[in-house]
């Protein structure tokens, strides 16, 4: 995405006109819930995830206004023609629930958007 953007091309190929929900999460995110759980002293598996889990388009949108990058998102010719498949683009929605990185005391994580200048 970001290449096409840097590119300067203003339309973007999506699967599902991207629709597809892929839950995303940053490295601030990563790096965040790790301290907290080294000061806490605490342990276990837990998911990290963004507070929302965005559509492709939405990401794509996001990045763009971040970039101040024009930006239109059509529909991908074919569903099995390989334009218009990002990493996101998976046939069901992921999401994940991070309520157990919140039992341990740990602030919410950054809304996605918050964390991509860094």
């Amino acid at each position: 995405m970001v290449k096409r953007l840097l590119d300067g091309r203003t339309f973007m190929p999506m699967a599902q006109s991207g629709q597809t929900v892929l839950h995303t999460t940053s490295t601030v995110s990563m790096a965040s819930l790790t301290l907290h759980l080294l000061v806490s002293g605490q342990g276990g598996t837990f998911n990290v995830a963004d507070p929302v889990a965005l559509t492709t388009a939405r990401i794509a949108q996001t990045l763009a206004a971040l970039m101040e990058k024009p930006l239109q998102i059509i529909e991908a010719p074919h569903a099995m023609n390989p334009i218009g498949h990002k990493p996101w683009s998976v046939d069901n929605p992921v999401r994940l629930s991070h309520s157990a990185a919140l039992a341990t005391g740990r602030q919410g994580p950054p809304a996605y958007a918050d964390a991509l200048p860094p």
